[in-house]
């Protein structure tokens, strides 16, 4: 058996957290990607097809860390003092996403 890594040092900060989590969950997809790859060079159906639950799992844990990231950044980066690009983000949300045509004047 192999050592268990210490583990890393403390985030600088809540980015910093986030990036590591998402490294963390590349790296087990990674794992997870060599058993797959393994089972289907060994013709181990059973093992590859009980293998599809954990990718699954990998691709919605990627996908809501990569989420959280993106939130993140846009609500660390500030328009003004008092905005940042997360309000904006939110608020535009429940914009209307259809606008009026102004009509053509006559002259």
């Amino acid at each position: 058996m192999e050592a268990i890594k210490a583990p890393p040092e403390n985030p600088k900060d809540i980015g910093d957290c986030l990036r590591k989590i998402l490294q963390h969950e590349i790296d087990n997809s990674n794992e997870i990607d060599k058993i797959v790859n393994l089972a289907q060079e060994e013709k181990d159906w059973a093992t590859f097809n009980f293998a599809q639950w954990f990718v699954r799992e990998q691709i919605e844990e990627e996908t809501l860390v990569n989420d959280l990231i993106d939130k993140y950044n846009l609500a660390s980066t500030k328009i003004d003092e008092n905005t940042s690009l997360y309000e904006l983000d939110r608020d535009l949300t429940n914009a209307s996403q259809e606008a009026e045509t102004p009509r053509e004047e006559e002259f």
